[in-house]
């Protein structure tokens, strides 16, 4: 709660426009309440109430390394990125075979080579005659 009332201190002044003392005067009767509060329930820690703060510390770590993760993924997906003009022209220059049939490729690159159709070309040594480079984008 009381992380809640800082932010709506920040969404007072950044986003409403308020003026400072105006939106001070408003979080600090928030923050007053839930300091009160967050007082009145510090001794429940020692009782018990420990286990939720370690289960939440917990689930915050396991965000935090997935976040991380895939912030180290995308950043060394991106360096390997091939523009599309190079990769067709290395698939004539070794003579790639070119099968029947429609190949379909998900990406998340707007305009580079999809990094499966590289690793389909590197472990299959052919691709198809027809491709499909589908980009999902997650908003």
């Amino acid at each position: 709660m009381l992380m809640t009332s800082a932010l709506l201190f920040i969404a007072m002044r950044e986003i409403w426009g308020w003026s400072l003392l105006a939106a001070g005067g408003a979080a600090a009767f928030f923050l007053t309440v839930d300091g009160a509060f967050f007082l009145a329930n510090l001794s429940k820690i020692a009782e018990g109430g420990y286990v939720p703060l370690i289960l939440a510390i917990a689930v915050y770590g396991v965000m935090w390394i997935w976040h991380h993760g895939a912030a180290a993924v995308s950043a060394r997906m991106h360096e390997a990125l091939i523009p599309v003009s190079d990769f067709m022209a290395k698939i004539a220059a070794k003579n790639v075979p070119r099968v029947p049939g429609t190949a379909v490729f998900l990406t998340r690159t707007e305009r580079d080579t999809p990094p499966v159709m590289v690793w389909h070309v590197k472990h299959n040594r052919a691709l198809h005659e027809h491709l499909f480079v589908l980009r999902g984008e997650i908003l």
